[in-house]
């Protein structure tokens, strides 16, 4: 399919067909990247996809316990 680039400010857009993105599932964000002379769109992934389970599990075992480090001195941190 071709499409044309449509100026949006300073940038240029490509309007992407509805049934396109109900299709493929898509929704407000995309990612984005470009490999050799193509760009990619594709559904987010999901960073933190399986971390409320992992959680649960440390919880389970009972290693979910907050760890206070000592530290060498009370003086005020600089950043």
């Amino acid at each position: 399919m071709q499409v044309s680039l449509r100026k949006v400010g300073n940038s240029q857009a490509v309007i992407i067909p509805k049934a396109i993105l109900l299709q493929l599932g898509l929704a407000n964000q995309l990612e984005m990247e470009v490999q050799e002379d193509k760009i990619i769109l594709s559904a987010p992934k999901n960073i933190r996809n399986g971390w409320a389970a992992a959680a649960r599990q440390i919880a389970e075992q009972g290693d979910d316990e907050l760890l206070d480090f000592p530290m060498d001195s009370e003086d005020e941190w600089i950043w």
